[in-house]
């Protein structure tokens, strides 16, 4: 509890736990990591670094590396603030988190293993707000100001996140991406699918949208119910197989 300042790594190690009392707040210091090969339960905490900048133009990303869950880690994140880090939290065991905010990283969550995430806020992300190559189950977002939104080349189920200001909304490059209740919002492309990946999304909508749908060499793309204004409808390379149905486009 109380303030915390790592002067060096921290490992929880297999078999034990870390808990973070409410009100607790950890600064990463210069560089270092936690690494979760147990199980770590924060409730109320906020991570950052102290460090300054090395540039005057940066925005305060990567001074500190951020939360590393092991293949056997767990870790439970309630109303737990992240700033500063390269990856916020790489998750190769299982999250489960609730009302999570990244702040100012070059990546927020990297799922390898599992992650049940509710209710995520992310802003000024330098790469993804999350990057799954796992098992990822996300319900409710609000992401702004970042390259890309999601990227899933494993199993993404998403409901409900509002994206504005970005780069890529949603990017499915293998894998099942189901995506249902997206909001986007002054965004270069607002989907991204390509060959070999199952693509879904439902309840659309969106205003100020250059392009709104990337088929590319789709074989397995769905679009359906929405309404969003924008430049540019749809852009196919050799798409094989995609629908889109239910769709109000200006």
């Amino acid at each position: 509890s109380g303030a915390i300042v790592l002067d060096g790594n921290v490992t929880v190690m297999n078999g034990s736990t870390l808990t973070l009392s409410p009100g607790t707040t950890v600064d990463g210091g210069d560089g270092y990591w936690i690494r979760v090969e147990g199980t770590l339960h924060a409730s109320q905490t906020e991570f950052y670094s102290s460090q300054a900048p090395l540039t005057g133009g940066s925005h305060g990303a990567g001074l500190w590396t951020g939360i590393y869950i092991t293949n056997k880690g767990h870790a439970v994140l309630n109303d737990v603030t992240l700033d500063n880090a390269k990856t916020a939290v790489k998750v190769e065991g299982q999250l489960s988190a609730n009302k999570l905010t990244i702040n100012d990283a070059y990546i927020g969550i990297n799922v390898i293993g599992s992650a049940e995430v509710e209710s995520l806020t992310a802003q000024h992300i330098d790469y993804e707000v999350v990057r799954n190559s796992g098992d990822l189950n996300l319900a409710t977002g609000l992401f702004s100001d970042i390259a890309g939104g999601l990227w899933s080349t494993g199993t993404s189920t998403v409901d409900t996140v509002t994206i504005s200001q970005a780069g890529t909304g949603l990017r499915s490059t293998s894998g099942t991406l189901s995506a249902t209740g997206i909001g986007f919002f002054d965004t270069t492309v607002a989907i991204a699918s390509q060959q070999g990946a199952s693509t879904t999304v439902e309840s659309i909508s969106g205003e100020n949208i250059a392009l709104l749908v990337d088929a590319a060499d789709s074989d397995d793309l769905t679009i359906s119910n929405g309404a969003v204004s924008g430049h540019r409808l749809l852009l196919a390379n050799g798409a094989s197989a995609f629908s889109m149905n239910d769709l109000e486009f200006e």
